[in-house]
This record gives C-alpha cells, structure tokens and sequence, in this order.
C-alpha cells in the first residue's frame, strides 16, 4: 500500500499520533494502553475498549464491545456497541446503540439509532429514535414516535405515538392510539383505529375497524368492515358486514349482504345478495339483486325489483319496477308503476303509467288515469281518452252502461238506459240521438 510503514519491531512513541485516516487491527496485540487515566482504556471484557472509566463512567464488559463516548454507558453484550449518549446498555450481542438516553438494545443484532427510553429486544430489531419505542418482535422496526409497540416478527411501526403492530408482518404507518394485529394487516394513520382481519387494511380516519380477511376502510369514523374483502370508503359508522359487500360513503349504512353495495346516503340498509342502493335515506334492497336508486323509506323485497325514487315506495314482487312517487306499491310480479300516488299494481305484467288510487289486480291490465280498478285480465282502463286522428277496433268495444248522461260535447257516444235495456246515443251537436 503506498506511503504504508510496516514495523516489525516495537515501536515507542512518547508525543501524540494523529491519524487522518484510522486505526487498523483488532488491537489483540496493543500493549502499554492504560487501564484507567487516558482518554480510551481497555474495558473489563475481553478486547473491548472504552472511555476512561473515572472520567465517563464507562462500563464495557462484553467481549469485543465497544463504547465510543457518552456517559454511564454499558456494553455488556459480545461485540456490542454503544457510540455515545447517557445511561445506553447494548447488552444483546452484535447490538448497537447510536445513542441518546437510557435505550436498552437487549437481543442479538438488535439497534437503537438514538432517542429517549427505547427498547429493541427482539433479535434483528431496529428503533431509529423517538421516546419509549419498544420493538420486541424478531426483525421488527419502530421508525421513530412515542410509546410505539412492534410485538412480532417483521412488524413495523413508522411514527406516531402509541401505535401497536401485534401480529407478524403487520405495519402501523403513523397516527395515534393505532393497533394493527391481524397478519400482513395495514394502518397508513389516523386515530384509535383497528385492522383485525388478515391483510385488511385502514387508510386513516379514527375509530375504524377492518375485522374482515382483506377488508379495508379508507377514512372516516366509525366504520367498521367484518366480512371477507368487504370495503367501506369513508363517511361516519357505516358498517360492511356481506363479503365482497361495499359502502362508498354516507352515515349510518349497512351492507350485510353478499356483493352487496351502498353509493351513499343516510342509514340505507343491502341486505339481499348483490343488492344496490344508491343513496338517499332510509331505503332499504333486500331483495336479491334488486336495486333502490334514491329517494327515502323505499323497499326492494322483490327478486331483481328495481326502485328509481321516490318515497314510501314497496316493490316487492319479483322483477317489479317502480320509477318514483309516493306510497305505491308493486305486489305482482314483473309488474310496473311509473309514479304517482298510492298506486297498486297486485297482479303480474300489469301496469299503472301514474296518477292516485289506481289499483290493477288483473293479469296483464293495465291503468292510465286515476282512481281506477281494474276488473277484467288483458284490459287497459283509461279514464278518459281523448283522441285526435283515428281509431281502430279490431276485436270488440265495450262501453260502460251510463244511467246519467254526461255534459255533451259534439261526437260523444254513449251507451245509456236501465240495467238490460240500453242504448247507444250519440250527440250531433244539440240532441242525443239513437244510433240504433
């Protein structure tokens, strides 16, 4: 090596040495160096070295262990290290202590960067810094913070304070009051959250719970994911409970069906295998795969019934429609309700285009207007129909029995007279006539 001078002999020097480069060796063969007095002496373990003791208090026992500087240090561990700082003890071998004050590296290999009260005492456990920080898990890494916990093997706690990693490989990010004890189970922050269920996972927020295996929550408060990949976005005590099942956002939602799912809203409840609300309040799809798009207090009991809006609203027949309104209800199946009020739509394929008070209890009948029953199967009730062009009848026209004549207008026909004895008359303009 170039400007290297090998000595093969003893080699006295009575001044000072200044090396700009280092010291090489592991010192086995140095004598002459002062047990007490200097600035370094040999500490009481073997090959080990120290501050003077009467002047730093250093305590050096472990074989190999090294203290750089400080005061009351102790590296009892085999080749431990404590660089500097006050009252550390490396006393794990291979363990090391950067510095600041009363850390405590108690496991093999186990660090502490520096800070206040730290304790690594699991084997390969790091603390970078902070105050009262334990990492007590094999592998396990307190970044930094105040009073973090990393329990298990590869658990992690970045920053924060008071956060707990209980479970192997489960991370704490940052935040407070934070516990994180499900396998592989993720906090990014947030407050008193709890990520339970195998790798489920909470983006922030306070108070929220992932119990379910890959459930996750993003923010928010209060909400709470129980079932396998169920998700809740945000918003205030919403709660996944179906797997698969999804909450957006919203207050007070329930999702408890599987793959069911809730955009928004208040206290909207999914109950029905893939079943949908989209918003609103109080709405509730039990039905399977039935759908409540808004509006407040609807019901989907119904297979696949569908509900766009509205109030009040029931369809629970199966493929039933209801477009919107308030207090209809859609009984038969594949039957539809456009709007209106208090419609009823009891039989199946029958339809109610809106208005109130219609009721259609007949196969395939169907009601335009207002306060009208049905009575036959296959009918459209109209209440009036007023027509411009031309019509066309096919089959048969059959004209209700009027015992009182309306208030003529030129071209009505009606079919008029006593119970067995009517007649049809039609209006030229001035004067009812028989047509026959």
């Amino acid at each position: 090596m170039a400007n290297q001078h090998i000595f093969n002999n003893t080699l006295i020097i009575t001044g000072s040495v200044t090396a700009s480069q280092g010291f090489y060796g592991d010192g086995s063969g140095i004598t002459g160096l002062p047990t007490v007095g200097g600035v370094f002496e040999i500490g009481t373990g073997g090959n080990s070295i120290q501050p003077s003791s009467s002047s730093f208090s250093a305590n050096a026992i472990g074989t190999f262990s090294t203290i750089s500087g400080g005061y009351s240090n102790t590296a009892s561990g085999t080749n431990s290290t404590v660089s500097g700082g006050y009252i550390n003890t490396a006393s794990g071998s291979f363990s090391t202590i950067g510095g600041g004050y009363t850390n405590t590296a108690s496991e093999g290999c186990s660090t502490i960067g520096g800070g206040y009260c730290n304790t690594a005492s699991g084997y390969y456990s790091t603390i970078g810094g902070g105050s009262d920080n334990t990492s007590s898990g094999d592998a396990s890494t307190v970044s930094g913070g105040c009073g973090n916990i990393a329990s298990q093997p590869y658990s992690t706690v970045s920053g924060g304070s008071d956060n707990t990693a209980s479970q192997p490989y489960s991370t704490v990010s940052g935040g407070t009051g934070n516990t994180s004890s499900g396998y592989f189970s993720t906090i990014s922050g947030g407050r008193v959250n709890n990520a339970s269920g195998l790798n489920s996972a909470i983006g922030g927020g306070r108070d929220n719970t992932t119990s379910g295996a890959y459930s996750n929550v993003g923010g928010g408060r209060c909400n709470i994911t129980s079932e396998c990949f169920s998700t809740v976005g945000g918003g205030y005590d919403n709660t996944s409970l179906g797997c698969y099942s999804t909450i957006s956002g919203g207050e007070t939602n329930t999702a408890s069906g599987n793959y069911s799912t809730i955009s928004g809203g208040g206290a909207n409840k999914s109950n029905g295998e893939v079943s949908t609300v989209s918003g609103g309040g109080f709405n509730e799809s039990s039905g399977c795969y039935s759908t409540v798009s808004g509006g407040g207090y609807n019901k989907t009991p119904g297979l696949e019934a569908t509900i766009g809006g509205g109030s009040f609203n029931m369809a629970s027949g199966s493929r039933a429609v209801i477009g919107g309104g308030i207090y209809n209800t859609g009984s038969g199946n594949f039957s539809t309700i456009g709007g209106g009020q208090c419609n009823a739509t009891l039989a199946e394929f029958s339809t109610i285009q809106g208005g109130k008070l219609n009721k259609v209890t007949h196969l395939n009948s169907h009601a335009i207007g207002s306060y009208i029953t049905s009575d036959k199967i296959d009918t459209t009730f109209v209440q009036n129909l007023h027509i411009t062009g031309s019509t066309t009848a096919n089959s048969i026209l059959q004209l209700s029995r009027r015992e009182t004549s309306p208030t003529p207008v030129e071209g009505m026909i009606i079919y008029s007279g006593s119970a067995g004895n009517g007649t049809l008359y039609c209006y030229d303009g001035s004067t009812w006539n028989a047509l026959f």
